[in-house]
């Protein structure tokens, strides 16, 4: 194996063209969310900086942030190797075994967030140095396909084009935004749904004090607000004398605190289904079954099995043609996700005991799968087991009381097992 090209230099770096500039932190809303999708969807000239600053702020919900961790975590903990002819090849392997391909891999599953990412690589010594496009900066419905140097530039450098196309991988689809476009409603909902149920708690969650004063002593209510502003934060009501103040409860239906609850529940629940196709893998419901959970874990297991799929394709096409530019001896290589199949123990048990009946297994099989010790005194044991199963074969003694021509039945029946 010998490496074609080194690193390239800063100046050729495409990154090193762009003007990042730090993402818009404002107050999100429906109303924004919506302007965003018509900037992007622009045909004179698509921007996806508002969208993108906008997916930056909901990706701070720790809901969301937990699902996508569950798609990413299916690729990132699933093992991979580069195999050529059958073999494995060794220095690609301990290439990918790397943290910066952990960051490749996690990035490029995240274009099923984003709509795209745009990786542009260098290599040096055996090893890849990943660079991600900033996302705002990615226009691939102009030109082929382009990256300016601000977000709202018309032109820029062809990525697909030139000395780039041999450093740079596209990943996702020119005109799709992504999953957080779908979620970004719901977090933003969710948002504030989080706010009035946290001034519900304030306001609802500790006791509510009246305190009446004298009308005719300006004095006595100031001192009674100050005594009341230095007890806590609890709500309270300063009266005068004589007048009345009748206080709601806080029990109704529609008032109930957890009508919030349900609100909020409820978009976690639409943000889970969005993301991995169904719930209770991401939180507990109170209507949960094991058969109910089975079904929503083979639901995340299809989404997950998508996921090794789309990747497999991107390994395999644009990254490994990128491989044989920069390397020799990666013609006739694949890359492999090796999925594990996971079955219960009983139902392990079960399959062993009935291949045991077509093919001989060890005892050392058992013992070392079901993680059982080994006695002491095995083959003692294992002699006197053996002992026991013949006995069971062999044909009972005639003796009083026996029934003759059953006994002669029994020694024609072995003798045809044996010889016939």
């Amino acid at each position: 194996m010998a490496v074609k090209k080194t690193k390239p230099t800063e100046a050729n770096l495409i990154i090193s063209q762009i003007d990042t500039r730090p993402v818009l932190r404002i107050t999100q809303d429906i109303e924004n969310w919506r302007n965003a999708l018509r900037t992007a969807e622009s045909k004179f000239n698509p921007t996806r900086k508002l969208l993108y600053d906008l997916y930056a702020d909901i990706l701070l919900d720790g809901h969301l942030e937990s699902v996508i961790a569950k798609r990413n975590n299916a690729i990132t903990n699933t093992t991979l190797r580069f195999m050529k002819d059958g073999k494995d090849v060794d220095w690609v392997n301990e290439m990918i075994n790397s943290e910066s391909f952990d960051y490749v891999l996690e990035e490029s599953n995240n274009a099923v967030q984003f709509g795209l990412t745009l990786f542009e690589f260098a290599f040096q010594n055996q090893k890849i140095i990943p660079y991600m496009i900033d996302r705002r900066h990615v226009k691939p419905e102009l030109n082929g396909g382009i990256v300016t140097h601000t977000p709202y530039d018309m032109d820029g450098i062809r990525y697909n084009e030139g000395i780039y196309k041999n450093t740079t991988m596209f990943v996702g689809k020119p005109k799709d935004f992504g999953l957080l476009l779908k979620v970004a409603q719901y977090v933003i909902y969710k948002r504030g749904g989080i706010g009035d149920y946290a001034q519900c708690v304030e306001v609802f969650g500790q006791p509510f004090k009246v305190g009446t004063y004298d009308p005719f002593d300006e004095n006595s209510r100031t001192a009674l607000k100050t005594a009341f502003d230095s007890a806590g934060s609890s709500p309270y009501i300063i009266k005068p004398n004589g007048t009345t103040v009748e206080l709601i409860p806080f029990s109704s239906a529609a008032g109930s605190a957890q009508l919030y609850a349900l609100f909020l529940n409820f978009m976690n629940g639409e943000i889970s289904k969005i993301e991995v196709g169904q719930t209770l893998t991401t939180e507990q419901g109170n209507k949960g079954t094991q058969a109910l959970g089975i079904v929503h874990m083979q639901e995340q297991k299809e989404f997950e099995k998508s996921d090794i799929r789309n990747m497999s394709r991107v390994l395999n096409g644009r990254f490994i043609d990128i491989l044989k530019i920069h390397f020799e001896g990666i013609d006739g290589g694949k890359f492999v996700f090796e999925q594990e199949e996971i079955i219960s123990k009983k139902d392990m048990l079960d399959m062993d005991i009935k291949l045991s009946n077509k093919i001989p297994l060890g005892d050392d099989y058992f013992y070392e799968t079901y993680n059982k010790p080994k006695p002491t005194n095995y083959n003692e044991l294992k002699a006197e087991q053996k002992a026991a199963q013949q006995a069971k074969q062999l044909p009972p003694k005639v003796g009083a009381g026996q029934d003759l021509p059953a006994v002669k039945k029994a020694i024609k029946n072995l003798y045809n097992r044996f010889f016939a």
